[in-house]
């Protein structure tokens, strides 16, 4: 067996004929063998004292008939950390080593201090530590994580979460309905309800507030966390039409950073916190190589579903603003399989966003997770959404300018559950429940991985409440029946079971543990079932079937006749003994939703080179066929028509031939598509002025994915110059190109806060050679505005060693003598003690480059720079320890920097350079 820790019995892998009954677990508990977490199917975590030890001891893998399994290292580390450049984003150093920061979930009767000792004994850093999680986070080198994973007292290993990033109020309940029951007789604000709120920053102490807002720890007001508040609970002070969803809530403002999990836990405990707003998520992008981490079930989604069970709290997160981001290939699967993290956990309610017309947004994420789930479970507005600001108002898109109108909502529902019953917090089951039953239908009819179950109601969800249309139970094995009398004249009976799901196993290929069965009878009539989503087909309607993945499931009846019906709540599979769940319903009408249509990007930009570009047209499947009006002879569409349904159209584009920019506008399902391709590039001769006043806009060529103005002028090596790009309306972006058109320089924000300037913040730069140099005016990102550039000159000056200038990589394999000398540049990375040579080449994304350094004279170590100036890896000693290498797959494409340099200072000396799987460059 592996090692365990000073309290803890080993731990093994049990799989049964059938699920762990209470009697199964008495039995295996009699003979020293304890049950603990379900995993799937009939396999279970357990613990063996020593009872369960010499039971089990030369009998595995079977003991009358219950198979034992042992667990192997590989069992419990995370694909995320197969690589040795893995999980990127939690890549460290530890002791000089390559090192990862890593999340240990332990076993549940694990002691969390036996735990730390053990690590501390074995020389890993302790970054962290959570009794409650039970779990400890440790920096630890990549090469020992399989010995971490050999402790018998650890169950799951994976990366730290990447770093946490942020995602009038009037329209936002006016879609809700919201602003019929904040006023009048019975009127509900959220008052006295407790919401905490993690952010970025605090919440600003503006007026809307006064009286309202407490802070969980040091304040520092932020503008996205004051907007969200804004929406949530402002009172109207500063304006009326800012007024938010629910203007009685107390407010608990708090940050993301640290253990985030652990304030909502101590922010319930001390403060009495009841409902959880999150408008963040994990950072989910290409450059970090994790995604693959939509819709994840991670250890940190099963902490926000720990919180719903065990402290009762409604935890809201935003769907998260995947879809225009044009990363993770998102456009070739019409955006599906976008979930958010940790808006992925089963207990969570995940918010997408909507317009005003209750289209979907443009960059909203759609479902569903990578084990079938239903996400998104609610939409709000999210569109255009003006909300507080420290000096007024501010305006603003995205799925964190909706979820805190759920949240405000949930107050409202608080509010009111609890003068029904005089219970201070209603079950967070309930609230989900009431919420989205009651929910206005949109998009596909039923549930859809778009919308989740729609909008909120307001007065709806108030009347289901009013009308005390809901019930909490608990069942354990077996069925319970709970009779529904409907009345004459119901438009529609709509019956929604919610269960808050016990924490799921990130091991696990589904993260349902208890699995519960909705279904509705009335005499004489078939047995109704759940509208179930097929994850296959995220774009087809719901249809009447099993629910095997989902912790919802609601019965549809259209025109139900009056009298009962019978509620059947069954229990399928139980991974754990009991489970408590809510049940409502209503029988307000609820018509075929109406068509609703969204196009990712109203707007392309495409180079002169032409190419493919794919168009997501998101449209609800009761829409009438949609037709494409291409009058363009230069675009090619690779679906004809009629449009039904969500679909991902491609559009080819032919070489632009022309001497300038041209547009096209062409209309999909009636939704209007303009797509603006560049010509080739103008080059203009810097004017004797040495200053240029230009607009930067569509009609200018694309570079590397901006518009682009391009000059030249003529020098001579030695000479010294200094180029200045400033404007108001964008992010400017410099290149210098030499003769050969290699980059020289670049730069980014060197001067102000979105300013570039070479070669820096003051003085100039040397020019390395003789001949016709280019500058490169862009911006940073897709933008367009007015730009002002001067260039400076200097007389000639003694031109430097050639080496101190990257030397071009034309072509792979590449192979070549190198040599640090005192003379070798001190411009590098690793700083001016270090003597280093720089080499470019010109890569596209995707390639994998491979990179060594060999026959050193010198402890050599290399750097990876991409284009934008990051570092994408180092790397000191190879595996065989005798010089340094890189493997890796770039993510994007551009002027790559490989630096030779030395691991101690003032080092000189030969080396060998090998590089591999570099593109040939034309000459």
């Amino acid at each position: 067996m592996a090692a365990q820790t000073k309290s803890s019995p080993a731990h093994v892998v049990v799989e049964l004929a059938s699920a762990a009954t209470a009697l199964t677990r008495a039995a295996l508990r009699a003979s020293g063998i304890e049950i603990q977490d379900w995993i799937d199917g009939t396999r279970y975590y357990a613990a063996l004292d020593a009872r369960g030890v010499a039971a089990t001891a030369g009998t595995r893998p079977a003991l009358d008939g219950i198979a034992i399994y042992d667990l192997t290292p590989a069992d419990k580390i995370s694909s995320y950390l197969s690589g040795p450049a893995s999980a990127k984003w939690a890549s460290a150093e530890w002791q000089g080593r390559p090192a990862v920061d890593v999340a240990v979930l332990l076993f549940p009767d694990v002691s969390v201090d036996d735990a730390l000792s053990q690590a501390r004994s074995q020389g890993w850093g302790v970054l962290g530590e959570s009794a409650w999680q039970h779990r400890i986070t440790l920096r630890i080198a990549r090469d020992e994580l399989s010995q971490l994973a050999a402790l018998d007292f650890v169950r799951h290993i994976q990366p730290t979460p990447p770093a946490p990033v942020q995602f009038d109020n009037f329209w936002s309940a006016q879609l809700m309905e919201a602003d019929k029951v904040n006023t009048g007789s019975g009127s509900v604000t959220g008052k006295g309800v407790k919401v905490g709120m993690w952010d970025g920053g605090t919440v600003a102490s503006l007026p809307d507030f006064t009286g309202r807002l407490k802070f969980l720890e040091q304040p520092f007001s932020d503008a996205h966390a004051t907007h969200v508040a804004g929406t949530l609970a402002g009172d109207g002070s500063t304006e009326q039409a800012l007024r938010g969803i629910a203007p009685g809530a107390l407010l608990f403002s708090g940050t993301f950073y640290g253990d985030v999990f652990e304030k909502m836990r101590l922010a319930v405990a001390s403060s009495g916190v009841q409902i959880s707003q999150n408008s963040w998520g994990e950072a989910i992008y290409e450059s970090l190589g994790n995604c693959e981490m939509y819709g994840e079930y991670t250890q940190e989604e099963r902490l926000v579903d720990a919180l719903t069970v065990n402290q009762n709290l409604s935890v809201v997160f935003a769907m998260g603003n995947p879809r225009d981001s044009g990363e993770c290939a998102l456009s070739a699967r019409a955006g599906y399989y976008s979930a958010g993290i940790p808006a992925s956990a089963k207990n969570a309610i995940a918010v997408a966003a909507a317009s005003r017309q209750s289209d979907i947004s443009t960059f909203s994420g759609f479902g569903p997770t990578r084990d079938g789930r239903l996400k998104p479970d609610v939409t709000a507005l999210g569109v255009d959404v003006r909300s507080l600001a420290v000096g007024g108002s501010l305006t603003a898109s995205g799925t964190s300018m909706a979820a805190p109108a759920i949240s405000g909502m949930l107050a409202l529902l608080v509010e009111r559950l609890q003068a029904r019953q005089g219970d201070s917090q209603p079950k967070a089951s309930l609230l989900k429940a009431i919420l989205l039953n009651s929910a206005r239908d949109v998009g596909n009819p039923g549930p859809d991985y778009v919308f989740g179950y729609g909008i909120p109601n307001a007065p709806a969800a108030i009347a289901a409440v009013d009308e005390n249309r809901y019930l909490v139970n608990r069942i354990s094995s077996g069925s319970a029946n709970h009779t529904i009398t409907v009345p004459g004249g119901a438009g529609t009976l709509r019956v929604m079971l919610v269960w808050s799901d016990a924490p799921g196993s990130p091991e696990s290929s589904t993260s349902l543990v208890n699995d519960l069965d909705l279904s509705l009878s009335h005499a004489g009539d078939p047995v109704a079932l759940p509208l179930t989503l097929n994850p296959r087909n995220p774009a087809a309607d719901a249809q009447p079937a099993v629910n095997r993945r989902d912790n919802v499931e609601q019965v549809v009846i259209q025109n139900p006749p009056a009298g009962d019906f019978t509620a059947v709540v069954s229990a399928f599979r139980m991974g754990g003994a009991e489970q408590e769940y809510a049940l409502t319903w209503t029988f307000e009408s609820v018509p075929v939703p109406p068509c609703t249509i969204t196009i990712d990007n109203s707007v392309l930009t495409a180079a002169e080179t032409g190419g493919t570009l794919p168009v997501v047209l998101t449209q609800s499947n009761q829409c009438p066929p949609g037709e494409i009006e291409n009058p363009s002879g230069w675009v090619q569409t690779s679906v004809p028509g009629p449009l039904r349904g969500s679909s991902v159209v491609k559009m080819r584009l032919d070489p632009n031939q022309t001497s300038g920019s041209r547009s096209t506008m062409l209309r999909l399902a009636g939704k209007e598509l303009r797509i603006n391709q560049s010509g080739p590039c103008i080059v203009e001769t810097l004017p004797s002025s040495l200053e240029v006043r230009k607009y930067l806009g569509i009609m200018d060529c694309i570079y590397y994915g901006s518009h682009a103005k391009l000059f030249t002028f003529d020098a001579k090596a030695g000479q010294t110059v200094s180029i200045q790009m400033e404007s108001a309306d964008f992010d400017t972006y410099l290149e210098l190109l030499g003769p050969n058109l290699n980059v020289v320089a670049y730069d980014d924000d060197s001067i102000g806060k979105t300013d570039s300037r070479i070669p820096g913040p003051t003085g100039r730069l040397t020019l390395p050679y003789s001949g016709t140099y280019t500058i490169v005016a862009t911006s940073y990102a897709l933008h367009e505005g007015t730009f002002v550039m001067k260039v400076e000159f200097g007389g000639p000056q003694d031109p430097p060693p050639a080496d101190v200038f990257p030397r071009q990589i034309t072509g792979c394999p590449f192979t070549a003598p190198g040599q640090l000398t005192d003379s070798s540049s001190a411009d590098g990375r690793r700083g001016a003690l270090y003597r280093t040579q720089a080499y470019a080449l010109q890569a596209f994304a995707g390639q994998r480059l491979d990179i060594s350094v060999s026959e050193a004279d010198f402890d050599s170590f290399v750097y990876l720079i991409s284009p934008t100036g990051g570092i994408l890896a180092t790397n000191d000693d190879d595996a065989a320890g005798t010089g340094s290498r890189i493997t890796e797959t770039l993510p994007l494409g551009g002027t790559w920097r490989i630096e030779v340099t030395s691991f101690a200072p003032f080092i000189t000396g030969n080396y060998q350079l090998q590089v591999m799987g570099c593109p040939p460059v034309a000459k």
